[in-house]
């Protein structure tokens, strides 16, 4: 389980946040995306929408930074850098500029927590498929 310290830490980055890691982390995100929804039984459709959680995680174990977020958005900073593999999805773009609103506290509950933790199975596997891909 993520400890309160695990969301208030900086996590030092495996790799440079470029162009052609950024495809690549997106990539994954999709794959990971594609699994989970069969196993809920929902077609996916190539929308990412309700996957923050994964992205920031896979996001912050990448590239480094910190989680951040809100009630309806997580997603990473690295200094002074918004990094949210999920810009570009439904969900964040009808948020508008209530996306990257910080409302940190909300992170810390355990309810929060919980859910973040249940995620991390998943993300370290596709963690692993992107450090790998990049090692070819």
């Amino acid at each position: 389980m993520l400890t309160v310290k695990d969301i208030r830490s900086v996590y030092p980055a495996k790799i440079a946040y470029t162009e052609r890691n950024i495809i690549r982390a997106n990539i994954a995100l999709d794959f990971l995306w594609e699994e989970r929804c069969k196993e809920r039984v929902v077609n996916y459709t190539g929308d990412r929408s309700g996957s923050c959680k994964f992205a920031a995680l896979l996001s912050r174990s990448l590239f480094g930074g910190r989680l951040v977020g809100n009630q309806e958005h997580i997603f990473t900073i690295n200094g002074f850098d918004i990094i949210d593999l999920n810009n570009s999805q439904k969900d964040v773009m009808d948020l508008k500029d209530l996306a990257h609103v910080r409302l940190d506290q909300e992170l810390a509950h355990k309810d929060y927590r919980d859910a973040l933790s249940s995620c991390l199975p998943r993300v370290n596997k596709w963690e692993q498929w992107v450090l790998d891909g990049l090692n070819k």
